[in-house]
């Protein structure tokens, strides 16, 4: 999740709390920046030998995911 101007429109929406209850492993939402780093990297020089990769820009619910967080109950998906 990423803070656009689409989250405010859901805080007014929803009230201000409706995105304490969707699961966040960090504990909070991207800032537009540090998805922009990614796309800024890998259109470096500095990566010119990664290809055909799939970078997850997702905060940890990739990696939550896979380790079973969300199964156990320490997390759950958005409804």
């Amino acid at each position: 999740m990423t803070e656009t101007p689409i989250l405010d429109q859901l805080r007014r929406a929803y009230g201000p709390e409706f995105l304490d209850d969707i699961f966040k492993p960090l504990g909070r939402v991207a800032d537009p920046a540090e998805q922009a780093a990614v796309l800024l990297f890998l259109n470096s020089r500095a990566a010119s030998y990664i290809s055909g990769q799939v970078v997850w820009v997702d905060g940890g619910n990739l990696g939550a995911a896979i380790a079973g967080e969300l199964e156990k109950g320490r997390a759950s998906w958005p409804a």
